[in-house]
């Protein structure tokens, strides 16, 4: 018997068409998050993945073909009761993928997420600790003896590194003599991985207040 290579031909027959015709979104979902996993790192993925089972278990048994553009806009209406703007545009984006895919395969007439248009946010305005507060949450870390995380939270305020940058922070991308760190990595979901631009790849002068922990941190027993 011949071994299959799985690249041979799809089967076409009528059987078979049927069969796609009844393809659920949850099926046509995880399809699409394999050809994405095929082509993004795990660390970029993560999120995208998190999204698409959630869509899954919330909406995966409708079949493709039974969805409107109706049911899309009430989607969201769900979806804006519980998170912003922003984070309901990511759902978007991957039922996008998939009902472009669908309709190119020919498995609906028409495309659903057509008219369907981004959900407009307001970003929120960042809000610094208080210099009370910074006091407050490093005598609590003292206290406890982090003094790791001590000196995390002091070289953060310092340089204002992204917190994955922090957490990728190694012995070796520090030069106390030279008053530089570089910064070529981030912790992203548990994955190191270098940053997407070269402005993100850079080095910095370090300041009084940054240098002074981690000098400690590097003599402490």
């Amino acid at each position: 018997m011949r071994k299959s290579t799985g690249l041979e031909p799809m089967n076409n027959d009528k059987n078979s068409q049927a069969k796609d015709l009844n393809k659920t979104l949850g099926l046509a979902i995880n399809e699409n998050l394999k050809f994405k996993e095929a082509r993004y790192a795990e660390s970029t993925i993560g999120p995208y993945r998190r999204k698409s089972k959630q869509l899954v278990t919330w909406f995966g048994k409708k079949k493709l073909i039974d969805f409107s553009s109706t049911d899309i806009e009430m989607m969201v209406v769900k979806l804006l009761k519980k998170y912003n703007g922003c984070t309901v545009n990511h759902y978007l984006e991957i039922l996008r993928s998939v009902f472009v895919r669908a309709k190119l395969d020919g498995l609906i007439p028409s495309n659903p997420m057509e008219n369907i248009k981004k959900c407009k946010f307001i970003r929120k305005k960042p809000k610094p600790f208080l210099q009370s507060e910074i006091a407050l949450l490093l005598q609590q870390n003292k206290q406890e003896n982090y003094q790791i995380e001590t000196a995390l939270i002091q070289v953060g305020i310092a340089t204002g590194l992204r917190i994955s940058e922090l957490l990728a922070l190694s012995a070796e991308v520090v030069d106390l003599e030279k008053k530089m760190l570089t910064i070529d990595l981030a912790l992203v979901n548990g994955v190191y991985k270098t940053p997407k631009n070269e402005g993100s790849r850079r080095t910095i002068e370090l300041t009084a207040q940054a240098i002074e922990p981690l000098r400690k941190v590097r003599t402490s027993p």
